[in-house]
């Protein structure tokens, strides 16, 4: 019979061998533990119609200049006649602001700006820029509102 000691009772039986998982399969499965759970923060989808007193004041004179020249120069609209309804901050995931033209490489970065919606009460306008406002795109894309409807729940 064996004598039981404070620092037997840590020993493995005899007859047993004790198992470890591989350096490899460790590296492996922490590799894929960090790929699945960092990343990037989604853009900021939450809204309101009206712009903030706060997005007012955080969105910059070069940010709102650049957009409204942009829709006049566009659409020969008064810019008198041009609201900014909404304004939020976003962080776009390349330089592209997420609007990558065809045959243009974008670069792969996060690159904190706004999403500007400009209305003159018969048309909008939805803009993307950096924070600076030194790029200035327009959102034409197949994700675009197209009508009211769609307009409502990308506001809201």
């Amino acid at each position: 019979m064996k004598n039981i000691t404070p620092n037997s009772f840590h020993e493995p039986p005899s007859n047993q061998t004790e198992k470890q998982p591989s350096p490899f399969l460790l590296a492996v499965g922490l590799t894929a533990l960090l790929y699945f759970t960092v990343g990037t923060t989604p853009p900021n989808t939450a809204g309101s119609l009206s712009i903030t007193e706060q997005e007012r004041e955080n969105l910059t004179q070069s940010v709102k200049k650049a957009v409204l020249q942009d829709v006049q120069a566009r659409s020969q609209v008064p810019m008198s006649s041009l609201r900014i309804i909404k304004a939020e901050p976003q962080t776009w995931l390349d330089a592209c602001l997420g609007l990558q033209d065809p045959g243009k490489l974008c670069t792969r970065a996060q690159v904190p700006g706004w999403q500007v919606v400009v209305a003159n009460g018969k048309q909008l306008w939805v803009y993307r820029t950096n924070a600076s406002g030194s790029i200035v795109k327009l959102h034409e894309g197949k994700d675009k509102p197209k009508n009211a409807k769609q307009m409502l729940s990308f506001l809201f």
